[in-house]
C-alpha cells in the first residue's frame, strides 16, 4: 500500500487497517507538507507497520527514513541517488528505485538498490 499525500489521521486508520488485512509493505508519501507534519505522520504510520510487524518504506526521504529508523526508502529521479542514500542507509535497509527501463533498473541494482523480500 502507498500512502496518499495527505497526513490526516484517516490515512493512518486506513494504513491500520490495510495492515490488519495482511499488506505486507507500506510506502509513506507525504508530499506538500512541512517537515515536521512529515515527520510526525511517518512515525504514525511506522509504529502502524511495527505493531503488524510490516516493512515500512519512506518516499523520497532518506533523512526521515534515517530519523525515524524505517525500514528503508523509494527514490525517484529528481532524489539522492541510489548510491547516497545505501551510503546513509547502510546495508541492512531497504533502497528502491523509479526504473522506466532495463538500463536504469540495472544502473540502480549496480548502485545499491536491494529486491525486497517479506518478513515472514
Amino acid at each position: 500500500m502507498v500512502t496518499p499525500p495527505v497526513a490526516e489521521s484517516s490515512v493512518v486508520d486506513t494504513t491500520r487497517a490495510v495492515l490488519a488485512a495482511g499488506a505486507p509493505l507500506v510506502q509513506v508519501r507525504t508530499k506538500d507538507v512541512i517537515d515536521r507534519v512529515r515527520l510526525a505522520h511517518t512515525a504514525e504510520i511506522l509504529a502502524a507497520a511495527r505493531d503488524a510487524r510490516a516493512t515500512c518504506l519512506v518516499n523520497d526521504r532518506a533523512d526521515v527514513a534515517l530519523a525515524l529508523g524505517a525500514d528503508g526508502v523509494h527514490v525517484g529521479d529528481d532524489d539522492l541517488p541510489v548510491a547516497v542514500v545505501r551510503r546513509l542507509l547502510g546495508d541492512h535497509a531497504v533502497v528502491g528505485a523509479t526504473c522506466r527501463n532495463p538500463q536504469a533498473a540495472r544502473r540502480a541494482v549496480a548502485a545499491g538498490v536491494r529486491v525486497w523480500v517479506p518478513r515472514m
